[in-house]
C-alpha cells in the first residue's frame, strides 16, 4: 500500500509541475506561486482537520516549519527551471537530486538497511533519470544553451529542497497526521506572500487570466494531494529512502504531458529511461 501510495503522489506531482510550469512560461512566477499555493493551504488544512491529528511537541512544529521552508524555497525554483525548459531534462535532474539526498540521509543517518533487490531498484531509478535528462534535443543557439543553463541551476536548487521536505516531513510525529502538512503550507503560503511583497515588480508582472488562474488552482490542488499521498505512504511504509524513490518518478508523468501535449521530442533515450523507470519502479513495489 505504501508503495501504490508513493506511486500515485508521483502521478500528482508530474501533472502539477507540467502545469505549473507551463503557466510560468505566460504569468509571473509570484501569481503562480500565489494561485497555486491558496487551494494547497485550503484542502490541506481541510483534510487535517476532518482526520483529527494533533502536533505531539516543539519538535513536530519545528520539523513541520522546516518542511514549509523547504516548499517556499523548492517550488520557486522548480516552477521556474520548467518555465524555461525543455521541461523533459529539467523535470528529470530535479528529480535525480530528490533521490539521492533522501535514500542517502536514509541510509546513513536513520540506519535504513533496503534490500540488495531494493538497492537495485534504486539505481535503476537514478539511471533512468539520468538517460531522460541526457536526451539529445538537437542543435541550440547560445540563448537556448543559456536559459538551459540556467534551468538545469534552478533545478538542483528546486530538488535539493523537495529532498529537504521529504526529509523534514520523515522527522515528524505519525500521530501529527496531516496537520504537519497544514503547518508547513501554512509557513511557505506565507513565505512566499513576502517575498512577492518586496519584489512585486518582478514576481507580479504578468497577471494571469481567469482560465490560467484556473489552470494554476488545479496544478495547487494536485500538488497538495501529491503531499498528502507522501504522508500516507510514509505510514504504511517507514522506509524513507524507498518511499521517496518512488516518489521522485514524477518526471515521468511530466515527460509524457511535455510530449503529448507541447510536442516536445521523444528519442529513444527517454523511451530507454522510462523502461529503466518502470522496471526499478517493480523492484520497489515488489
Amino acid at each position: 500500500m505504501g508503495s501504490i501510495l508513493a506511486l500515485l503522489s508521483s502521478v500528482c506531482y508530474g501533472s502539477a509541475d507540467f502545469l505549473s510550469g507551463y503557466s510560468a512560461r505566460r504569468v509571473s512566477i509570484g501569481y503562480v506561486m500565489l494561485f497555486n499555493q491558496v487551494p494547497a493551504l485550503a484542502i490541506t488544512g481541510l483534510l487535517a482537520i476532518a482526520t483529527h491529528g494533533q502536533l505531539a511537541g516543539a519538535a513536530d512544529w519545528w520539523w513541520s516549519a522546516a518542511a514549509g521552508v523547504s516548499i517556499a524555497i523548492s517550488l520557486p525554483a522548480l516552477y521556474m527551471a520548467l518555465g524555461m525548459g525543455p521541461m523533459a531534462v529539467v523535470a528529470p535532474v530535479t528529480a535525480l537530486i530528490g533521490i539521492v539526498l533522501p535514500v542517502l540521509f536514509g541510509v546513513l543517518v536513520a540506519h535504513e538497511r533496503p534490500s540488495l533487490q531494493a538497492y537495485i531498484g534504486f539505481l535503476l531509478g537514478a539511471l533512468a533519470v539520468l538517460i531522460v535528462s541526457g536526451a539529445e534535443h538537437g542543435d541550440r543557439n547560445a540563448e537556448d544553451n543559456t536559459r538551459l543553463v540556467k534551468g538545469l541551476l534552478l533545478a538542483v536548487v528546486a530538488g535539493s529542497g523537495i529532498a529537504a521536505t521529504y526529509i523534514c516531513l520523515k522527522q515528524v510525529s505519525l500521530q501529527a497526521g496531516f496537520w504537519s502538512l497544514a503547518v508547513a503550507r501554512s509557513v511557505s503560503l506565507s513565505l512566499l506572500i513576502i517575498t512577492a511583497l518586496f519584489s512585486r515588480r518582478v514576481t507580479l508582472e504578468a497577471r494571469p487570466d481567469f482560465r490560467g488562474a484556473v489552470f494554476i488552482a488545479i496544478a495547487g490542488c494536485l500538488d497538495a494531494s501529491g503531499t498528502m499521498l507522501y504522508k500516507s505512504a510514509l505510514i504504511y511504509s517507514q522506509q524513507l529512502s524507498i518511499v521517496a524513490t518512488l516518489v521522485s518518478l514524477y518526471p515521468l508523468t511530466t515527460v509524457v504531458l511535455a510530449t503529448t501535449i507541447l510536442r516536445e521530442q521523444l528519442t529513444w533515450q527517454r523511451v530507454l529511461g522510462v523502461l529503466l523507470a518502470l522496471s526499478g519502479i517493480g523492484l520497489l513495489v515488489s
